[in-house]
């Protein structure tokens, strides 16, 4: 692993456990088995280097989801289910990278910086945005369907299993990423 990895994976584990604010330079090059100096040669401050776990974070779930897009064999619903137990399975494979995401995005200092990786997760939101309206247009689903509200529930939904989701767990990534597929296009209602 190069340097430039070794401080990015260092402060995702720092960031993770204690937090941004707790976390000094310091700590990270020590963690990272660097100089402090290395740590400034590649981030010239901490918010920089938050900005780059996040970058790195919400690009892998843009590649992600295009790729799932692209796949015209598959119906909304299918893409939907694929987007899901995608989402999940990121989240459990990059647990410290999401819970930096989620928790610790308020502390991107540079105005442009946090522009750049609100623009990404908006683009990451029309993804499922893109596949609830293919499926509205298809008849796939209600035509009553709140898109937006929908896409909130479905990311507030998946984003959560990073507070609770045991990869050792008796259900894997993908088996929850079923099973939530399952609820929210079939219902819980026993009643058809």
């Amino acid at each position: 692993m190069d340097t430039r990895s070794k401080i990015i994976q260092a402060a995702v584990q720092l960031f993770g456990q204690k937090g941004y604010y707790s976390t000094s330079i310091q700590e990270i090059s020590e963690h990272a088995g660097v100089s402090k100096g290395a740590v400034f040669h590649y981030f010239p401050n901490k918010s920089d280097l938050l900005f780059v776990i996040h970058d790195i974070h919400i690009n892998i779930l843009l590649e992600h989801a295009a790729h799932i897009l692209e796949q015209n064999e598959l119906t909304a619903a299918g893409k939907l289910r694929a987007m899901i137990t995608d989402l999940i399975q990121v989240l459990t494979d990059y647990k410290l990278y999401a819970i930096v995401f989620f928790q610790e995005f308020r502390h991107i200092t540079d105005a442009e910086k946090l522009a750049a990786i609100k623009k990404k997760r908006n683009e990451y939101e029309k993804a499922f945005r893109v596949v609830l309206r293919q499926g509205l247009e298809n008849g796939e689903f209600r035509p009553d369907l709140n898109i937006n509200l929908a896409v909130k529930g479905i990311l507030g939904m998946c984003d959560w299993t990073t507070q609770w989701l045991k990869p050792e767990g008796p259900l894997t990534p993908e088996q929850i990423g079923q099973l939530f597929g399952d609820m929210l296009l079939n219902g819980i209602s026993a009643t058809k």
